[in-house]
């Protein structure tokens, strides 16, 4: 009970401070911010891991130093906000949808699949570890190692899958970072079950990204976390539901990117990014998937690119207006975005302009 309680603690301190970090980067609604803050502490805690494995110091104090200082910096800058405010909040705001009788549907399915999530959330909890599965073979056994070693290294399995030594690693590591925050809390059983809430949230989120009423974006979340599979798996302590999870909030940020183009913040790219790479330290299947969303972020950076090129001869023809007339001759294409003449300004009217010069 004891661990329990630490590893609640622990973790309530961590995940706050990553909570109250994210919190000023400009997020439309709190499906932004959820996501973010997840994707932000995963990256943290693999990152914070291999730190510490570096050291040979993944002990509970260590692990315990760092969430105390996350929760620190987090409390820290939510304080100064709150200032700079003056008492006013400037989180996004949560807007209260309106429930009426046509909603009513969506929220008996999400009462349903709340339920059925919490029932396998216990199973995880009080049953034993799933025999017939990768949890005893590898996954359980590595984070466990490297949790009595206090650092990372390759480990051979005890039987089963002998390649499991080189897979990648980063679901092993969010079960060392339980174990370390709560050694003998069966709370780590149930490892998975927080992606099983996060991927429904990122569904969710999908579907709000495509223009779906609240009811209806509710369904694809409640169909996905109430499948058999997606249930069993949030019971095991397996990584699949990890990867999943965060390939959902790569889609996410990848569509919030490509809706923010016009503004050209790079909050969701470099989500995007850190999800993508998450997926892929996770599962070696994962980079197949991520790979099906790079021609879209490859278009969006191209389209960005071009944008860019238009923005600063905006910006140079509105800041200097009667600079040019005092500029050296060379100079004034630059300034002025207008054809130039000589041979050595055409890369700079290209650049500027983003099309191909005329033959004349």
């Amino acid at each position: 009970m004891a661990d329990a309680l630490i590893l609640i603690g622990l973790n309530a301190a961590f995940w706050s401070g990553i909570a109250a970090l994210v919190a000023n980067c400009g997020w439309s609604d709190w499906v932004d911010h959820l996501l973010a803050a997840a994707v932000a502490g995963f990256t943290a805690i693999v990152v914070s891991l291999e730190i510490l494995g570096l050291a040979h110091d993944i002990t509970r104090a260590g692990v315990a130093l760092i969430c105390v200082s996350t929760g620190i910096a987090g409390l820290s800058r939510w304080s100064r906000r709150r200032r700079r405010s003056g008492d006013r909040m400037t989180a996004a705001r949560v807007a209260r949808p309106a429930i009426d009788w046509q909603s009513a549907p969506a929220l008996v399915a999400l009462a349903l699949s709340v339920w059925a999530a919490l029932v396998y959330l216990s199973m995880a909890v009080l049953l034993p570890v799933e025999p017939v599965s990768d949890a005893p073979i590898y996954h359980l056994f590595f984070a466990a190692r490297w949790w009595r070693d206090g650092s990372l290294g390759l480990i051979p399995t005890p039987f089963g899958e002998e390649g499991a030594t080189y897979f990648p690693a980063n679901g092993n590591l969010w079960l060392t970072w339980l174990m370390a925050t709560g050694s003998d809390s069966p709370i780590v059983k149930a490892g998975q079950w927080p992606f099983l809430v996060l991927g429904a949230i990122a569904l969710y989120g999908i579907a709000r990204r495509a223009r779906a009423p609240w009811p209806a974006a509710i369904f694809p979340a409640v169909v996905w976390a109430t499948l058999p599979i997606v249930l069993i798996q949030s019971s095991i302590a397996n990584i699949d539901l990890m990867w999943t999870a965060f390939y959902l909030a790569a889609v996410y940020f990848l569509l919030a990117w490509i809706e923010d183009e016009r503004t050209g913040t790079p909050v969701s790219m470099l989500f995007f990014a850190l999800a993508s790479g998450i997926v892929i330290g996770s599962k070696s299947v994962g980079a197949v998937f991520v790979v099906l969303l790079l021609p879209v972020a490859a278009r969006v950076l191209w389209r960005r690119e071009r944008a860019l090129k238009h923005a600063v001869c905006r910006c140079s023809v509105e800041s200097w207006p009667t600079a040019g007339t005092r500029q050296p001759r060379w100079i004034r294409p630059l300034t002025t975005c207008r054809e130039p003449r000589g041979k050595s300004s055409s890369l700079a009217w290209y650049w500027c302009s983003g099309q191909p010069l005329s033959s004349s």
